[in-house]
């Protein structure tokens, strides 16, 4: 599952399962998953390969 929230500075990976990206306009990173649907996607490793961060 992936979830935005304002707290979180960047990314954060919980449980294996869960990918937070931030989504504030606030001070520190902001991510965004740059999702690629014809990769092979087995779990959230695969998704972290995947988060961009705007400059």
């Amino acid at each position: 599952m992936i979830v935005g929230h304002t707290p979180v500075d960047g990314i954060e990976l919980l449980y294996k399962k869960l990918l937070i990206v931030s989504s504030s306009y606030g001070k520190g990173k902001k991510a965004y998953v740059e999702l690629d649907l014809e990769k092979d996607i087995k779990g959230s490793k695969d998704l972290l390969k995947m988060v961009r961060y705007l400059k």
